[in-house]
Order: C-alpha cells, then structure tokens, then sequence
C-alpha cells in the first residue's frame, strides 16, 4: 500500500486570473491527486495548492509544474516565477474526495479570465487567412472537451455565487429595498449572459 503525502505548495509569480488554478485542476486529476488550490489574498497575489496523494505522483505533479510543457502552455497563461513545497502531516481530509478550485471574492473575474484564455487557445486554431488549419484539427476534440468542462466549472460557481447573493440580497431587502430588487435584475441578467456562453 503506498504512502500518502501531505503537501501545500505556494505558487509564485503571475499566476491568478490566467486560468491557472483550472490548469492545476486538470493536473491533479491527471496524476490521481486529491485536494484543492486557491488564490491568496496577499499582496503578491500568489495561489496555494494543497495536495494528498502518493510520493510519485507528488513528485510528477511538481515536475509539471516547474516545467511546463507546450500543452500546458496552452491551458494557462501562467508565468511562475517561484514554487515553495512543504510537506506537512497528512490529515486524510482530501480522501476519496474529487480537486477542489475554491472560490474566492473575485470569482467572476477569474472565470471571465479563464474564457479568455480559452478564446485565445481557439484563436490559434486558424491560419492568417481565417481559415481552421489542418493540424488543428486532431486537438478539436481536447478544445470541445475544455469548452464543457469550463462551462460545467461556469454553472457550479455561478449557481454558489447566486445562492450567496440571493440570501445577501434578502438581508438587504429588509434595510433597503428598492435597491436590492435592481441588485437581483443584475444578478438575473448575469446568468443569462453566462449561460449564453
């Protein structure tokens, strides 16, 4: 039976709002990996990935992570400057559970920017001419796969995000009314405009 680590990984450099968190997410699930990775809400804007998992498959993680590849490249806009690993006691919290992207203050900015990354991906598909090039095409399907999967994430975040702004949206409805129900037509209309995505 192997023996599972504990390790929370910070990340540092230009790693929020580049789809990178979603990029660790593909990752983790590629190496069999359970835990979660978020943004820190510190000055240098650095994310912190916390993993459990085998020492191989830690230890693939982190090579990836220090050096990505061309199809990383792809997924994430990320530009790491520095990542400090350290291994902590395992506590068994992440087991059998699935990676976990946890959500933050800015989570429609982060999305927005997670769409432009994929955007931009697509972008690269067509020659200069505007026409879809041949060697694209065997990644069409990988792009169709990224399109769902960021839409399912999209759907998630909104519908928590929502659920939080509706039951804000009540309290404020008691303190002030008229100003709540043009909060809730902008909350509605943002969901419309998402699920158009």
């Amino acid at each position: 039976m192997r023996k599972i680590k504990h390790f929370e990984i910070a990340v540092k450099g230009m790693v929020q709002k580049v789809a990178f968190r979603q990029f660790v997410k593909w990752l983790a699930k590629k190496y069999r990996i359970h835990g979660k990775v978020e943004n820190l809400d510190n000055y240098d804007e650095d994310v912190l990935i916390t993993i459990e998992a085998g020492e191989a498959g830690i230890n693939r993680f982190l090579h990836r992570l220090r050096n990505p590849t061309a199809e990383d490249k792809k997924r994430t806009a990320a530009k790491i400057e520095r990542i400090i690993a350290e291994e902590m006691p395992c506590t068994g919290e992440f087991k059998n559970k699935a990676f976990k992207i946890v959500s933050g203050e800015n989570e429609i900015a982060e999305r927005l920017d997670d769409g432009l990354v994929l955007l931009k991906h697509l972008q690269g598909l067509y020659d200069e001419t505007g026409k879809f090039r041949k060697d694209a095409k065997s990644g069409f399907g990988d792009i169709k796969m990224e399109i769902r999967l960021l839409n399912n994430e999209l759907n998630k975040n909104f519908t928590s995000l929502g659920a939080k702004i509706d039951g804000n949206f009540s309290s404020l409805d008691k303190k002030y009314g008229s100003v709540s129900k043009t909060l809730k037509s902008m909350d509605k209309n943002l969901e419309k405009i998402v699920a158009k995505i």
